[in-house]
């Protein structure tokens, strides 16, 4: 069975950085962004992860992705908005239903750096970010931190500041099957 990656993290958690690592030593495609890091998610948020299942489920090669909507939509949306952009993300079956392809289709690698690299990360990018992100690292920084704990499904959590976090995140993704 073929897996797919999530990249998840905060803006400013090295993501990008690790994206780009990892398709340098990996044969892994790039699966388009559901949301910009300035405007936030994309209209039609529900249909685009429903679409998303369909057109990886057969892939013939493992795919990465710069955040997944069933992560980062409920945390940002709550935390920024004081809820998710769509409401589909407020029905539970339909959440749980896809969070548990997830479990199975899915690794998510966690970029969780101490919280004073995100600081500085962030405040260097200057308004490259969503409304309220400044305001609110510590709350997103914490639900993000939370999640990466308690995921059930397989995951990794990377520290960009730790070298010896490389290696180790290559071998686990061998592990489950990334070539």
């Amino acid at each position: 069975m073929i897996k797919h990656l999530i990249c998840e993290g905060i803006d400013g958690s090295g993501k990008t950085t690790l994206i780009g690592a990892i398709k340098r030593q990996f044969m892994v495609g790039s699966y388009p962004r559901f949301s910009d890091s300035k405007t936030g998610p994309h209209d039609h948020l529900a249909k685009k992860v429903e679409d998303s299942f369909t057109s990886l489920a057969n892939a013939p090669m493992s795919y990465i992705l710069d955040r997944h909507p069933l992560i980062s939509e409920l945390i940002y949306g709550p935390v920024l908005r004081g809820h998710p952009v769509d409401p589909h993300f407020l029905d539970l079956e339909w959440v749980n239903a896809y969070r548990q392809g997830l479990m199975k289709k899915y690794v998510v690698i966690f970029c969780v750096p101490p919280i004073k690299k995100v600081w500085v990360n962030i405040v260097a990018s200057g308004d490259n970010q969503m409304p309220s992100v400044l305001e609110n690292i510590d709350a997103l920084y914490t639900s993000y931190l939370s999640l990466a704990t308690a995921w059930s499904g397989p995951s990794f959590i990377y520290n960009y500041t730790k070298s010896v976090h490389v290696p180790q995140l290559r071998r686990f993704l061998i592990s489950e099957g990334i070539k």
